[in-house]
């Protein structure tokens, strides 16, 4: 059965899509999971040698790099949430980008369910880049009308063209 040339470039631009927000997702996931594995805690300082009475400006320069370690300790344990919260996020992107080439694969393949799914994330996509126009300055607001544009041409082929 051959393929219309609408639906083609319609799936075509689902593939595109997922491959295009794939590359960068991956990317962002194997360097958040290095940053989640070297920013593992050292072993504490020894603050055995604070006593400032005891050994004067060496212990006050020990008590201040011990208050210094414990701040830096935190703000690593902080940094390496932020790390494991941005991984999950970049885990659902690659995801989303899966789900948008395999949509683009079943529109080749004319599949019902490729349709339902191209139609209301095309939907999403021009209701969003549709707000996006009348939110942005005037850079913005062109890349969001042609974005729009393309999801308004996804939206025909897909229910109208061949319905």
């Amino acid at each position: 059965m051959p393929v219309d040339r609408h639906l083609s470039i319609v799936a075509t631009g689902f593939r595109a899509a997922g491959w295009l927000l794939a590359v960068p997702s991956l990317a962002a996931l194997l360097f958040l999971l290095w940053a989640w594995f070297s920013l593992q805690g050292g072993t504490p300082p020894d603050p055995r040698y604070t006593s400032i009475q005891k050994y004067g400006i060496i212990g006050v320069l020990q008590s201040g790099a011990y208050g210094l370690g414990k701040i830096f300790e935190t703000l690593g344990g902080l940094s390496r949430w932020l790390a494991g919260i941005l991984a999950v996020v970049s885990v659902l992107a690659l995801a989303f980008s899966a789900a948008l080439v395999y949509t683009g694969r079943g529109l080749q393949q004319h599949a019902v369910w490729a349709r339902v799914v191209a139609g209301i994330l095309a939907l999403a996509c021009l209701l969003s880049s549709s707000g996006m126009v009348l939110g942005l300055p005037r850079a913005g607001a062109a890349t969001s009308l042609l974005l729009a544009g393309a999801a308004a041409y996804s939206l025909w082929v897909l229910g109208w063209r061949f319905s």
